[in-house]
């Protein structure tokens, strides 16, 4: 995000701007977090290393802010990585860039082999840029199940996405440090939920038994907005979602959305946790 700050497009200045976030301060909360992270794992920088310089303090990259109804619901994972960084999952790739396209058997067998060893992996889709990090928690016929770790270094629910929109997957080269993180913090691993995988359809009509909002997203529209709810009903082909606004206020009828259309489905989040905590549940 710092890098991303002093690019010319002057994209990430605008999107703080538009939030009323001052840059110098948004700079300085970052780098003291990672400062904070790394004491927490026994490291200390002295003064004049990385993160004392606001252009140093993360590995070079690129950052997107990805808005949605819902404002400031996402940042997006931050670090463009150098093929001499990555972990064990590399060797699968080949060719010269981190975007590098890979078939869908392949891509299956990567999630496949980074479910069975717990591997920290960090997996790049065609809708965005920046990568999404966690933990594959389950591989199904065209979906998979990812248990997300933020960029705060906290778990922050699961996501659902298909094979099918992969381009990368690799281990978080920064795995040691994260676990490590995380572990210092006294969190554990969440627990995977039930949710069947087979299709659009099992994967709501699961995710709604066990949480009470869940997020769509209909990313070949747009890729910049979702929407959040609760699972209603489905009939042919559709789901019916009530939804629920960034003022935690129910909507008074569903909206409903084909299947085809879904490419991503989110439940377990700390922001959809924060919507039902103050909404509270359905009202009709």
């Amino acid at each position: 995000m710092l890098v991303a700050l002093e690019l010319p497009d002057g994209t990430a200045r605008r999107a703080l701007e538009r939030l009323h976030i001052d840059r110098d301060s948004y700079r300085a909360a970052i780098v003291r977090q990672y400062e904070e992270a790394l004491n927490n794992v026994g490291i200390t920088l002295p003064p004049g290393s990385a993160t004392h310089d606001g252009a140093r303090a993360v590995p070079s990259g690129k950052s997107s802010l990805r808005g949605c109804s819902h404002g400031e619901y996402f940042w997006g994972g931050i670090q463009t990585l150098k093929l001499t960084d990555c972990g064990p999952l590399v060797t699968a790739f080949a060719g010269p860039t981190f975007l590098h396209h890979m078939p869908k058997k392949e891509n299956t067998s990567l999630l496949v082999t980074a479910m069975d060893e717990g591997q920290l992996v960090r997996i790049i889709r065609r809708f965005e840029d920046s990568p999404v990090r966690g933990y594959v928690a389950a591989v199904g016929p065209t979906f998979f199940l990812l248990t997300l770790v933020s960029d705060r270094l906290r778990f922050d629910g699961f996501e659902c996405f298909r094979m099918a929109d992969v381009r990368s997957v690799r281990a978080d080269p920064y795995a040691g440090f994260a676990e490590a993180a995380l572990k210092k913090r006294g969190l554990r691993r969440p627990r995977k939920p039930k949710i069947d995988l087979d299709s659009v359809e099992t994967i709501l009509l699961t995710a709604a038994k066990v949480f009470p909002l869940v997020t769509i997203h209909l990313e070949k529209k747009d890729p910049d907005v979702c929407y959040i709810g609760s699972v209603r009903g489905v009939e042919r082909g559709k789901v019916f979602l009530l939804g629920i606004n960034p003022h935690a206020e129910w909507d008074s009828e569903p909206d409903k959305f084909r299947f085809s259309k879904i490419t991503r489905i989110s439940f377990g989040g700390d922001y959809e946790d924060a919507l039902h905590a103050v909404g509270g549940d359905a009202v009709c």
